[in-house]
């Protein structure tokens, strides 16, 4: 976590290179894209806002065929709830 100085925008920039950012629905104002490796894993890149907080992660999973937004989703409100 840190106070933000730029940090969202540049990596909102970065997810870009995972595929289409949209909004994930976490925090004051947050992002998310993903994109397919190998079959049935996904790489997807969360950020979000919550007041001067800023918060990233970039995860990696099993997720099977189906987009792993929902996933990604539970995890940006809870890293949101606990800032």
């Amino acid at each position: 976590m840190l106070a933000d100085t730029g940090q969202f925008a540049a990596a909102r920039a970065t997810a870009s290179s995972y595929g289409a950012v949209e909004s994930l629905g976490a925090g004051d104002r947050s992002f998310y894209s993903a994109q397919p490796q190998s079959p049935g894993v996904w790489i997807f890149d969360l950020g979000l806002m919550k007041g001067p907080a800023f918060a990233t992660a970039l995860c990696g999973a099993r997720f099977g065929s189906s987009n792993p937004k929902p996933q990604a989703a539970r995890l940006g409100n809870l890293i949101a709830s606990r800032l």
